[in-house]
């Protein structure tokens, strides 16, 4: 910023009254740039940079739009030029290349947007990124930060049904004899002396990009209807989503509300299966947990009430076997609830019912406080969240 100083002369009759010449003020007192003498400043140009520094978009919403916005001044015109550069995705194959200027008036501030292509094919393939570049700031102006943002592309091609596979367990560190989530294969660390461990493995390693889950967890949100969210980075509390589909097990999960309705977060229910435990006379119990309709508090009725709805554009929603309620435990979260939160928001630290009976006439539940499994007694009320098969 570049300041422009004045030195005003006070009048004569002042300066000899207290005794100091004007040419002593002269001398002493003149004006340089930096000093407490200013008495004004050159406006500034500000500085230009992108709304954020990384963004999700599902390939089937066909475009994605990035946000330019000048802060820390607004004089002058200027203008930053917006380009594109390949990561794992293509220009011309799987998104529009991108080469443009984004221009500001003397004071302007924006945002201003710049709208991206995005190729919505057919294919079945993982997620692809590309970059959003500012560079070259005009009228003064610089840059502000971020001036890069990392575009990932998920593939929706048959939301949740390209899968079949298993999660990881989502621990990324290592262990010594003496400590844990350390650095893995890391002589200073110590954890080099014990090699092949899990968090040197598996999707956990290979696919990881928080992004879309946590470590090596895959999710994409979907709307009430089944589709995929356009933006993917949305929070629960700007747009929430109604389920979510895991695109590693094929599987598409219940995410309970907060309205106070039949799948709101807080209700509980008692296990009941209306054929019987294995088909025999153990039914678990009826109407024993604590819902919106209060005859309807068991994992039967619930599960019928949910199919009503045809949530997600589906009507065959059940239970969770004891396996599938298992892979969508974090065992890398650090803290409980063993989830991520950031797609499944109505996580909690509770034990969540299953569709496994065990032999005693029990049923088996996870538990997302520890990632343990164990049987309970079918009157416990415990919170439910309902699954099916993608595709």
């Amino acid at each position: 910023m570049w300041t422009t100083h004045v030195a005003r002369r006070a009048p004569l009759s002042w300066l000899w009254i207290v005794g100091v010449s004007a040419a002593w003020i002269s001398a002493g007192c003149t004006s340089s740039p930096g000093t407490a003498a200013d008495a004004g400043t050159t406006p500034s140009s500000g500085k230009l940079q992108l709304g954020a520094a990384s963004a999700t978009v599902v390939e089937s919403a066909g475009h994605l739009t990035v946000s330019v916005s000048r802060i820390g001044g607004s004089s002058g015109a200027v203008s930053v030029h917006v380009d594109s550069a390949d990561g794992t995705a293509h220009a011309g194959e799987d998104y529009g290349p991108l080469s443009t200027t984004v221009s500001f008036a003397d004071g302007e501030v924006g945002p201003k947007t710049v709208d991206l292509s995005v190729a919505n094919d057919t294919a079945v393939e993982g997620t692809e990124t590309f970059t959003v570049r500012l560079s070259a700031p005009s009228g003064g102006a610089a840059l502000g930060t971020p001036t890069s943002a990392t575009i990932s592309i998920l593939d929706d091609d048959g939301a949740g049904a390209q899968g079949f596979g298993l999660n990881d367990t989502g621990v990324t560190g290592c262990a010594t004899t003496s400590a844990a989530g350390l650095p893995c294969a890391s002589p200073d660390a110590g954890t080099s002396d014990f090699p092949g461990q899990d968090g040197e493995n598996g999707r956990d390693v290979t696919a990881a990009d928080d992004r879309d889950g946590h470590a090596g967890f895959s999710f994409l949100k979907l709307d009430g209807a089944g589709v995929a969210l356009p933006d993917q980075s949305v929070g629960y509390a700007t747009t929430p989503w109604a389920c979510v589909a895991d695109r590693v097990t094929g599987l598409v999960w219940e995410v309970r509300t907060t309205d106070g309705g039949l799948r709101d977060r807080r209700w509980t229910y008692s296990w009941y299966a209306s054929s019987g435990l294995r088909g025999g006379a153990r039914r678990g119990t009826s109407n024993g947990g604590t819902c919106s309709d209060t005859s309807s508090c068991d994992t039967a009725k619930y599960v019928a009430a949910v199919n009503a709805t045809g949530l997600c554009g589906a009507s065959d929603w059940r239970l969770p076997t004891r396996a599938e309620l298992l892979s969508l435990v974090d065992y890398g979260a650090g803290t409980a609830p063993l989830i991520d939160l950031n797609f499944l928001p109505d996580g909690s630290s509770d034990t969540w019912w299953s569709a496994t009976p065990d032999w005693t006439g029990k049923a088996w539940v996870v538990d997302f406080e520890t990632g343990a499994t164990l049987s309970s007694p079918s009157e416990f009320p415990n919170p439910v969240r309902l699954v099916r098969r993608g595709g």
